[in-house]
């Protein structure tokens, strides 16, 4: 086969896909290109999840003619002009990648006028080829439509999801920005749908966005600049919602997460997340934002001390002005190679190998569960049974959750999941990434028993729910624990995570009473179970204390 030199419009709809990859990249550049015009108004609409339209209307700088033609060309940009800005970026923008390759895979109409120019300035563009320039009558700014997008990449546009799991994207998108510019003005139609934003502190957006009172401002000066704000761990949430922002502009990073989780360590019950939405402001030479097409990553040149600074800074926040000083020194030691920063406390819950005498794998029979009879409840949280090798401690949690994950994996794979009407529907208050991740994940919930319709605004109401899990107090903690495991990419993993959340809100919790006949059920249940040794999630669900153990402590 001869190497050939591919025509120019098949290059740049090559090139799009780096930076378009659906409707929630082009809303998040045409946004970015807003605020870095200088923007404080900012019209979205969004028909039929950005397939049919996305536009950005602004009252930035605007463009003149030459310059609105310039920047449909490829790496066209006013941001960056040699190699040494590449180390002093301080807007979102500067590759000029994005309207090309917006132009190259869609039906683009640009309208534009800067405060120099007497007239305003329209261009039509379709697959990249520019059809039209005009001028015409409008206000300064910029306003870019895009319609029809992939309409000349069929293959691209069948792979583009459901227009609920894309509009949830786009919200999310929309979220990130009202955080990082509460003093901008955002209005958003989505199919006639109008909400409006007018500027705000970001302490009363939080509030209203995520429905939170329990929150604590982070306000640290040292060789960086730290701002925002943390949940009090008290009230800490089931679903992962943390934001952190490099200049304003969104990034993740594990890292930073891990030095999240690091400041609260021990603050934590398990499974629980704090809430944060964190502020680093550093020098520009001091990251690298060329690190991704999407520029959703960056790269610090010391790292480590960013980490440690981040760190320091929740835990002021975390602390009483008050509080003993030693307190933040101790902290600050225990992080000072952040080389093992990987390993930091996520919130998940880790299983100990412990390979001592008491772990569930050693000198335990098949039938260690056979014909065994509970003797107490042990803190409302362990049974205990008598065996002919020891006492055997029962997890009665982790024990119930291999019980009904089972069962339920079972029914779900066969599609035999029954469910019940509620008397009395649930209406439930989601914020706008619970309500996103809510409908990313709506087709698993209705698979498993959840008939779950649109209230208005981001309320739901739910009318049934699994048969299996029975009474439920707290519907959205499960909806959002649910939607927090369709996070998971790989798709068996994350119905083995779903399923096992359902198992584990339907279990017996530690700190339930039981009577002496449900514990008998439920260790003939476990007996029953194909892996009754350990939870899910690989806890041991028993363990034995051994008779001969027990006896050399008393000297026996």
């Amino acid at each position: 086969m001869k190497v050939r030199k591919l025509p120019p419009g098949l290059v740049s709809r090559i090139a799009a896909g780096e930076v378009v990859e659906r409707p929630a990249s082009i809303l998040k550049e045409l946004i970015e290109n807003s605020l870095d015009a200088g923007a404080d108004r900012i019209y979205i609409e969004i028909r039929k999840a950005g397939k049919v339209l996305i536009k950005v209307k602004d009252n930035g700088s605007g463009m003149s003619r030459e310059e609105a033609i310039l920047s449909l060309e490829r790496h066209a940009t006013s941001k960056i002009y040699s190699d040494s800005d590449f180390y002093s970026v301080s807007t979102f923008g500067f590759r000029g990648e994005a309207l090309p390759s917006m132009a190259a895979v869609s039906r683009l109409r640009m309208l534009t006028k800067s405060n120099e120019s007497s007239a305003g300035t329209e261009v039509r563009v379709e697959s990249g080829e520019v059809l039209e320039t005009k001028p015409v009558a409008c206000t300064t700014g910029t306003t870019i439509e895009v319609r029809e997008l992939f309409f000349n990449t069929p293959a691209r546009r069948k792979f583009l999801k459901s227009d609920a799991h894309e509009n949830a994207a786009m919200k999310e998108v929309i979220s990130r920005f009202l955080l990082a510019f509460p003093e901008v003005h955002f209005e958003v139609v989505t199919d006639g749908k109008k909400k409006v934003f007018p500027p705000e502190s970001l302490e009363v957006r939080i509030r209203k966005l995520f429905n939170e009172e329990n929150i604590l401002e982070v306000n640290y000066r040292g060789n960086i600049e730290i701002t925002g704000f943390i949940q009090k761990p008290g009230s800490s949430r089931v679903g992962r919602q943390q934001y952190f922002f490099v200049n304003r502009r969104f990034i993740k990073n594990r890292f930073l997460t891990a030095a999240l989780y690091e400041a609260y360590r021990a603050m934590l019950p398990k499974h629980r997340h704090p809430l944060a939405l964190l502020f680093i402001n550093i020098s520009p030479e001091e990251i690298d934002v060329n690190v991704h097409p999407t520029k959703i990553e960056v790269r610090f040149r010391q790292e480590n001390e960013v980490l440690k600074e981040l760190v320091e800074a929740i835990r002021k926040a975390l602390y009483p002005p008050r509080a003993d000083s030693k307190i933040i020194t101790q902290v600050t030691r225990t992080i000072e190679n952040f080389s093992s920063i990987g390993k930091i406390n996520t919130g998940k819950p880790e299983v100990n190998e412990d390979k001592a005498k008491y772990s569930p794998e050693k000198n335990l029979e098949d039938n260690i569960l056979r014909g065994i009879k509970p003797l107490a409840q042990l803190f409302n949280t362990y049974i205990l049974a008598e065996h002919s090798l020891g006492l055997v401690m029962i997890d009665q949690h982790a024990a119930h959750e291999r019980v009904l994950y089972e069962k339920f994996l079972k029914k779900y794979s066969a599609g035999k999941i029954e469910k019940q009407r509620l008397l009395k529907p649930e209406v439930i208050q989601l914020t706008p990434e619970e309500s996103a991740a809510m409908l990313e994940n709506i087709e698993f919930l209705e698979n498993i028993g959840f008939e779950i319709e649109d209230f208005g605004g981001e309320s739901v109401i739910i009318r049934t729910v699994p048969l299996f899990i029975g009474k439920m107090e707290n519907f959205k903690e499960f909806i959002v624990e649910i939607a927090d495991a369709g996070r998971i990419s790989d798709i068996n993993r994350r119905r083995d995570e779903m399923i096992y959340r359902v198992a584990c809100t339907g279990a017996v919790k530690a700190g339930d009473f039981m009577l002496d006949e449900e514990m008998k059920v439920l260790i003939e249940k476990l007996r029953r179970a194909d892996n009754p040794r350990t939870c899910p999630h690989g806890r041991p669900t028993y363990i034995i204390l051994e008779k001969r153990d027990i006896e050399r402590k008393f000297r026996r």
